[in-house]
């Protein structure tokens, strides 16, 4: 039976980029995760919106979660994200 320092050898330590990776990952996500509970916040009665609002801004974040997930499987480049969701 292999002793835990034999087992721990065997097992890689993270690499420094993978640490890099996890710790921006996760700020990133977060971030954005206090974003999206923002917009969760335009329900007050303070702003005028209708259903076609509504579906827009979720056809947005569903379409902009598609491309994050394309990037990140084919470790493609970033684009410009900032767009016109609703008009006046």
């Amino acid at each position: 039976m292999a002793s835990a320092a034999q087992r721990s050898a065997r097992v890689p330590a993270q690499s420094e980029n993978r640490q890099r990776f996890v710790r921006a990952a996760n700020t990133r996500v977060n971030n954005a995760l206090l974003e999206i509970a923002k917009i969760g916040k335009l329900y007050s009665q303070r702003y005028e919106y209708d259903q076609d609002d509504i579906d827009q801004i979720c056809a947005t974040l569903e379409e902009e979660i598609a491309e994050v997930r394309r990037l990140l499987e084919s470790r493609g480049r970033a684009r410009e994200v900032r767009r016109t969701i609703i008009e006046a």
